[in-house]
């Protein structure tokens, strides 16, 4: 999955978590009548670089899907740097 900030000026990549299916209530369990009888899973989220041989092989591919990924991937990380630069700042500042 993927976690945004959606904010009212910007909507900022906050980063991704992975999730097992088994604690998605319905696939193993009963599904609760409401939200409140679902457990809350918290996730550690990750940055993942658009670097190493992954990326490098869909970089190599000229498919546009793969093209059009890579990209996008490219501008999110170039964004999270950003927003990771600008907290920096504001902490050394304070």
């Amino acid at each position: 999955m993927t976690v945004f900030d959606y904010d009212v000026l910007t909507d900022d990549m906050a980063g991704q978590v992975f999730a097992t299916l088994n604690y998605v209530p319905g696939l193993n369990t009963e599904i609760p009548a409401t939200f409140s009888g679902i457990e809350q899973v918290l996730l550690p989220i990750i940055h993942p670089t658009p670097d190493g041989k992954h990326f490098d092989i869909l970089k190599a591919r000229s498919d546009e899907a793969a093209v059009k990924f890579v990209k996008e991937r490219q501008e999110l990380y170039n964004k999270l740097l950003l927003i990771r630069d600008k907290i920096s700042k504001r902490a050394f500042n304070n």
